[in-house]
């Protein structure tokens, strides 16, 4: 007969008291509470590493939730903890889920698309140092992400821009935004440029006096 094979790590079976922290071979590698360090979200317990740390992963705020559609996130960047409270009320402002101000579903196309969009919201504040962090992981499973702002940086001067736009990436300042009866109207005109690859521009005689051509 033959002898029986003593269990060992590395042999594809996780057992014989092997742990994930003894074994990751075989007991698949352990996942990290939130709070804890990491370097990839399948670290986290949460799926979700965050600027380095395990942290809560993003809250579906309208849609479905099917994966299929235009996925947006919206981030916080240099909103406190107790600040939160304030960056949700300004998504669902810029979102227009009230259906009182001009928001992002507030003219067509959104309006009669309104059921192809998952929007998230991602609630954190570490999203947030020296320079503007995209919280890069996280974003990426994502079609749009946006990054609202709450301030500029020590030093910073934005002027009357509301918000500009990269590749699937749009940036509003709140400070802007929120004392603008335009809203969420930045934030179609960028989301435009990012996700459409719209080039329209709108110019008033503040910036260039259209009299001297």
């Amino acid at each position: 007969t033959t002898a029986p094979v003593t269990p060992f790590c590395g042999d594809a079976v996780c057992n014989n008291g092997e742990i994930c922290s003894t074994c990751p071979g075989d007991c698949g590698a352990c996942t990290k509470a939130n709070g804890q360090s990491c370097t990839l979200g399948t670290q986290c317990t949460s799926s979700f590493c965050v600027d380095g740390v395990c942290a809560e992963g993003p809250e579906l705020i309208f849609g479905d939730g099917e994966m299929n559609k235009i996925n947006v996130i919206f981030v916080p960047d240099g909103y406190t903890e107790s600040e939160l409270t304030l960056f949700k009320d300004d998504v669902i402002r810029l979102i227009n889920a009230p259906r009182d101000n001009y928001g992002f579903f507030s003219v067509e196309p959104f309006r009669s698309n309104r059921d192809k969009f998952n929007i998230f919201r991602l609630d954190t504040t570490r999203c947030y140092k020296e320079k503007y962090l995209w919280c890069y992981e996280v974003m990426e499973e994502f079609s749009a992400q946006v990054i609202v702002i709450k301030k500029p940086l020590p030093g910073e001067s934005v002027g009357s821009i509301g918000g500009y736009a990269m590749k699937n990436r749009v940036v509003v300042f709140r400070d802007l935004f929120n004392s603008s009866s335009l809203t969420g109207l930045i934030l179609l005109h960028e989301f435009g440029h990012s996700f459409g690859s719209l080039s329209d521009e709108y110019i008033t005689d503040k910036y260039f006096n259209y009299n001297s051509l």
